[in-house]
């Protein structure tokens, strides 16, 4: 399956992972408030989003889409 598609949804404050052959939602993965940028790293599978409200950057294992680590980083991370 591909799974290398991944967009941010603000209100419910999630990451959406789908498939890019056959456009199908694969998983809603929890993230910090009011996410905004999400960048892949496709050689080491990891996927980053920026969460503007709480100041973070989720940090999510793309084999299993589960949350690795969440890191501070300052007021209002915005972009990546």
């Amino acid at each position: 399956m591909n799974l290398d598609h991944y967009d941010h949804d603000l209100v419910p404050n999630f990451v959406i992972a789908s498939t890019t052959v056959f456009p199908t939602e694969i998983a809603d993965i929890p993230v910090g408030k009011w996410p905004n940028s999400v960048c892949v790293n496709p050689q080491t599978d990891m996927i980053y989003v920026s969460d503007w409200g709480n100041n973070t950057v989720s940090v999510i294992n793309g084999k299993n889409n589960s949350i690795l680590k969440t890191l501070y980083v300052g007021r209002g991370p915005w972009g990546m």
